[in-house]
C-alpha cells in the first residue's frame, strides 16, 4: 500500500474527526438522564440495552424459549435475543469493567466502543481504497469522506446496535484480503476464516464474506495459490468457529438459527400478504433505496427528494469509475479483479432489494439492508469523479474533496432538519 504523506495524514485526521463528531451528536440521548425511556434515540437501542443487561446479570446468553414468548414483561428484547450473541457478549464484559458505574452511566459509556468500530471503519475505507487506486492521493480521502458522512450509516452504527459491529468485520475482512500479494499461509487462511466466523457470532448478513472469498481466491489464484485449497480451508476455520453458536441453537431451539428466527417462524411471524401488485411494486422499491441513504424514520421511510438526488450523483460517478476502471485495466491485459469485488457487493445489494420487495410487505422495506454495498459505492465514486475532472481538465483531489463535501453538507441539512424535527419519531 502506497504510504499517506503529511498533508494527507491531516486530511484523514480531520475526516476522522468530523465522522466522531456526528456520531457522538447522533448517539446523545435527547433528554435528561434519569428520563430512562427517552435516553435512547435508535430505534432498537432499549431492547438491545436490556439484553446486554441480561449478559452482565445472568452470565449468559437468553436459553428461556417460553419467556421469548413474553416480549412486554420484564424484558423486551425477544427479537435481539434472536441475534448471534457476539456484540452483546463484548458490551456486556465492557459493562462489567465499568461496575462502579448505574445503568444509567453504562448507557453512555457503551456506546465507545460503539463509536470506535464506527470511525475505524471509515479509517479502514481509506486504506481499502489507497491500496486499489495507489493515485491520484485524493480518492482515498474522498472514499473516506463519503464513508464518514452517508447518512444512514452514521445513524446505524452511532447506536446501540450490532450492525457496526459486523460493518467493522467485514471492513477488516477485505482490508486483509486486499492486501495479500503473496502465495496465503495457513496463518493468513486461519485469519481469514477466523473474521469470517466471527462475523456470524455477530450478525448473519456478514455471510457475504463467503462468495468474497470465492471469488477473491479464483480471481486472484496465480497470486494467491490454489484457489480450492485456500477457500476450504478458509471455511473450515469459519465452520470450526460459527459451529458453537449453532449447535447452541440446534440444543435449545431445534433450529440452527438463533432464538429470535425461531420465534420470528413460529408465533410472531406476520401473516403473508402475498406478492405485491405492480403499483405496490413501485412504491416499495423506490422506498427500500431512498430509505438506504436518508431516513424520516429510522429505516423505513420515504424522504425529501434533495436528498435521493445528491445521492444519485454519488451511485452513477461509482458506476462510472467502475467502466472506466475496467475498461483500463483490460487495455493493459490485466485482470480486474477490483471490479468483480465491488460488483459483487452492488449485485448482492440488488439481489437482496429484490428479494425484500418480493417477499415482504412495503412497511418493513429497511434500506439498512443495503449497507453492504456502501464500501464499493465509497471507493469507486471518487474515481468516477477524478476522471470526469480529467476529462475536463480540472482534476485535482482539493477540488474533488471540495464537491464531496458540498454535496454530503448539502444532504446532511436535510438529514439533520428531519432528525431534529419535533414531530420526528425516534
Amino acid at each position: 500500500m502506497s504510504a499517506f504523506n503529511r498533508r494527507e495524514w491531516q486530511a484523514i485526521t480531520v475526516i476522522l474527526v468530523l465522522a466522531l463528531t456526528l456520531r457522538v451528536f447522533t448517539a446523545w440521548p435527547d433528554a435528561p438522564i434519569p428520563n430512562q425511556a427517552q435516553i435512547f434515540r435508535g430505534f432498537d437501542e432499549t431492547s438491545v440495552f436490556e439484553y446486554i443487561e441480561h449478559f452482565v446479570l445472568e452470565k449468559r446468553q437468553l436459553l428461556n424459549y417460553p419467556y421469548l414468548q413474553q416480549p412486554l414483561g420484564r424484558y423486551h428484547w425477544w427479537a435481539d435475543a434472536g441475534q448471534p450473541p457476539l456484540y452483546f457478549f463484548l458490551m456486556a464484559l465492557f459493562a462489567q469493567a465499568l461496575c462502579c458505574m448505574d445503568a444509567n452511566g453504562w448507557v453512555l459509556a457503551l456506546h465507545l466502543p460503539t463509536l470506535a468500530f464506527s470511525v475505524l471503519t471509515v479509517f479502514l475505507v481509506m486504506h481499502i481504497a489507497r491500496q486499489v487506486f495507489p493515485k491520484p492521493g485524493w480518492l482515498a480521502l474522498a472514499a473516506g469522506l463519503y464513508a464518514a458522512l452517508q447518512p444512514t450509516r452514521i445513524f446505524l452504527t452511532s447506536n446501540l446496535h450490532n450492525i457496526g459491529l459486523a460493518y467493522f468485520l467485514v471492513t477488516v475482512f477485505v482490508y486483509f484480503l486486499v492486501k495479500r500479494q503473496k502465495p496465503l499461509t495457513p496463518r493468513d487462511l486461519f485469519i481469514t476464516g477466523l473474521l469470517m466466523g466471527l462475523g456470524i457470532w455477530t450478525r448473519y448478513t456478514t455471510l457475504v464474506t463467503v462468495p468474497f472469498a470465492a471469488l477473491w481466491f479464483y480471481l486472484n489464484r496465480q497470486r494467491l495459490g490454489n484457489w480450492k485449497r485456500n477457500l476450504a480451508l478458509a471455511l473450515g476455520v469459519a465452520l470450526v468457529v460459527a459451529l458453537p453458536h449453532f449447535l447452541s441453537n440446534l440444543a435449545v431451539y431445534g433450529k440452527p438459527l438463533s432464538a429470535g428466527t425461531a420465534v420470528a417462524l413460529t408465533d410472531y411471524q406476520k401473516p403473508s400478504p402475498g406478492l405485491p401488485t405492480l403499483e405496490e411494486f413501485k412504491t416499495i422499491l423506490p422506498a427500500f433505496f431512498t430509505s438506504f441513504w436518508y431516513h424520516n424514520h429510522p429505516a423505513t421511510a420515504l424522504s425529501e427528494y434533495p436528498v435521493y438526488a445528491g445521492l444519485l450523483v454519488f451511485t452513477l460517478l461509482a458506476l462510472a469509475g467502475l467502466a472506466k476502471y475496467v475498461q483500463e485495466r483490460k487495455a493493459l491485459g490485466a485482470l480486474p479483479w477490483n471490479f468483480f469485488v465491488s460488483s459483487l457487493a452492488m449485485c448482492g445489494a440488488i439481489l437482496l432489494v429484490l428479494f425484500h420487495a418480493l417477499m415482504t410487505t412495503y412497511f418493513n422495506a429497511e434500506g439498512r439492508r443495503l449497507l453492504n454495498a456502501v464500501p464499493s459505492v465509497s471507493i469507486f465514486f471518487p474515481l468516477g469523479l477524478y476522471w470526469l475532472g480529467k476529462e475536463k481538465k480540472v482534476a485535482g483531489w482539493d477540488l474533488g474533496l471540495l464537491l464531496v463535501a458540498g454535496l454530503l453538507l448539502v444532504m446532511a441539512y436535510f438529514n439533520w432538519q428531519t432528525f431534529f424535527d419535533p414531530g420526528f419519531v425516534k
